[in-house]
C-alpha cells in the first residue's frame, strides 16, 4: 500500500559567482526531502543543473517529483547569487597647477583605472579637491571603488601640486607682453622667477609691456619684494595698476640691480608714464604702499630700513591689481628675474576703503618677513590690533612645536624666533576668536 507523495525543499542556498560574474547552477535535487509515492519517483529541477547563471541577486529554483501513478509534487528554493570578487583598481599619479584658483576638483578617471566582474557602483576620492595652500606638496589621494554588491578596493595616487600661491595668477600675455610671459614659484625656497620675452615699451610710454604675476588689492595695502637677480639686461620690480590693460593707471618701481631704479606713474588711462631714473644706492628691496589715492614708493638695502623714493596721487578703483613685473631693456631680448621675500598687506580689504572696521570672516591676513629666514622673523599683525591671538608653529607633518598667546595685540609687528629648529619648512598659524585661522609657510635656511 503506497502513501501519498510528499516533498519539501531545502533552505535558501548561496552560489558564489566567478571572475566573469557567472556560475554553473548546481544539482539541488538531492537536497529535497521526499516521502511516499507509488513505485519509482522521478525528480527534476528547473532550471536544469549545469545551467549558466550570471549577475548577483536572487533566483528561484523549482524541484518537481512524480511517481508511477502520476502523482506530482513540487517545491521551490531561493538561490542567492553572490558577488564575492572585489573590484580591481590601479592608481596613477597626477598633477594640478594653480593659477588663481582657490581649489581644484580631482577627477577619478584621471587618477585611476577600475573594473569589476559584476559592475561598479561608485568611485570615490579622499580628498576630493586640492587647495592652493598645498602648492609645492605631493598630496596622497585615496581612490576607493565599490561594486554593485558592496565589495570595495582602494589604492593611493600621489598628486603633485604646482603653480602660483593662493590669490596669485598670471595671464598668457602679462601686461601687453605678446612675446612671452612666464611666472613660476618655488614653495621650498619662496623664490619667484619671472621671464619676459620681447616685452619692451618706449616713447610715448602710453602702453606697457611686461611680465606680470598679480593679485587683487581692495582698499589700502602694500607689496614688498627683494629683487635678487636679473639675467638678460632689463628691469624688475613691483607695481600697483588699475588693471592688466597696457594703458591702465599705475604706480611702478623697478630696478636693474645696477646703479638705477626706475619709477613710473600713469595718472590717466592711456596717458604718458615716462620712466624717471634715480640712483639705486644698492637698495634692491622694493615696496609700494597705497593709502587712499596716494601711492608711495620705498627702497631698502636690507628689508628693515626703508627710504621713500617717490610718490603720486592717482585716482584708481577701490579694487586694483598689484604684483611682480619684469620688462626688457631692448626690443628683442629675453629677461629672467628672480624675487624673494615677496609679501603683501591688505589691512582693510573692505569695499569702499573704509577705515576703523575690524576684519570680518574671510578677510583677515597677516604677513611674515623675512622669508626665508635664518631664525628670527616678523609677523605683521596689523589686522589683529586690539584682539587676542594665539600664534602656533607647526612642522610640515602637523606637529605643534611652539605657541604664544597675546591677550591684546598692541603693536603691528610681533617677533617670532625659529632659531632652535632645524633648517626646513614650517607652518605659522595665527588664531583669533571670530576670525578664520590663517596659515603661512616659512622657510628656515
Amino acid at each position: 500500500m503506497s502513501t501519498p507523495l510528499q516533498m519539501s525543499c531545502p533552505a535558501a542556498q548561496t552560489l558564489p559567482l566567478n571572475s566573469t560574474c557567472s556560475a554553473t547552477l548546481p544539482d539541488y535535487r538531492s537536497l529535497a526531502n521526499l516521502s511516499g509515492g507509488c513505485g519509482t519517483v522521478t525528480v527534476t529541477q528547473m532550471p536544469l543543473p549545469g545551467t549558466s547563471v550570471s549577475q548577483a541577486g536572487s533566483m528561484i529554483v523549482t524541484i518537481m517529483a512524480s511517481d508511477q501513478s502520476g502523482n506530482m509534487q513540487s517545491c521551490t528554493l531561493t538561490v542567492n547569487k553572490l558577488d564575492v570578487t572585489p573590484p580591481s583598481v590601479t592608481c596613477f599619479n597626477g598633477s594640478v597647477s594653480f593659477n588663481g584658483q582657490s581649489s581644484i576638483a580631482l577627477d577619478a578617471d584621471a587618477l585611476s583605472d577600475a573594473s569589476d566582474n559584476c559592475g561598479i557602483q561608485s568611485i570615490s576620492l579622499s580628498p576630493t579637491a586640492i587647495f592652493a595652500t598645498q602648492v609645492g606638496q605631493n598630496v596622497p589621494v585615496t581612490v576607493t571603488v565599490t561594486d554593485l554588491s558592496g565589495n570595495t578596493a582602494s589604492c593611493i595616487s600621489t598628486v603633485s601640486v604646482s603653480g602660483l600661491p593662493e590669490g596669485w595668477s598670471q595671464t598668457p600675455n602679462g601686461v601687453g607682453c605678446a612675446g612671452g610671459n612666464s611666472n613660476t614659484y618655488n614653495p621650498a625656497t619662496g623664490v619667484w622667477t619671472a621671464t619676459s620675452t620681447n616685452c619692451f615699451y618706449g616713447p610715448p610710454f602710453t602702453q606697457d609691456a611686461s611680465s606680470f604675476a598679480q593679485r587683487t588689492l581692495c582698499g589700502d595695502g602694500s607689496i614688498t619684494v627683494q629683487v635678487t637677480s636679473i639675467v638678460g639686461g632689463g628691469w624688475a620690480g613691483v607695481v600697483m595698476r588699475e588693471s592688466s590693460a597696457p594703458g591702465s593707471k599705475k604706480a611702478q618701481l623697478l630696478t636693474n640691480l645696477g646703479q638705477y631704479h626706475r619709477r613710473e606713474f600713469r595718472t590717466a588711462t592711456n596717458g604718458q608714464a615716462t620712466p624717471q631714473q634715480i640712483s639705486s644706492n644698492g637698495r634692491h628691496w622694493l615696496r609700494i604702499v597705497r593709502a587712499g589715492n596716494q601711492f608711495t614708493l620705498y627702497a631698502s638695502s636690507n628689508g628693515t630700513s626703508w627710504f621713500v623714493v617717490g610718490g603720486q596721487n592717482i585716482v584708481m578703483s577701490n579694487c586694483i591689481e598689484m604684483g611682480l613685473v619684469a620688462t626688457n631693456q631692448t626690443a628683442n631680448s629675453a629677461v629672467t628675474a628672480t624675487f624673494s621675500n615677496v609679501s603683501f598687506t591688505q589691512p582693510n580689504p573692505i569695499a569702499g576703503g573704509q577705515s576703523g572696521i575690524q576684519p570680518t570672516l574671510g578677510q583677515v591676513e597677516f604677513d611674515v618677513f623675512p622669508n626665508p629666514t635664518s631664525g628670527e622673523l616678523n609677523l605683521n599683525l596689523e589686522q589683529y590690533i586690539g584682539r587676542s591671538v594665539r600664534i602656533e608653529t607647526y612642522s610640515l607633518e602637523g606637529k605643534l612645536l611652539q605657541f604664544a598667546e597675546l591677550d591684546e595685540v598692541q603693536h603691528t609687528l610681533e617677533r617670532l624666533d625659529l632659531s632652535r629648529f632645524q633648517n626646513g619648512m614650517y607652518l605659522v598659524k595665527v588664531k583669533s576668536v571670530g576670525l578664520p585661522d590663517v596659515t603661512r609657510r616659512i622657510v628656515k635656511q
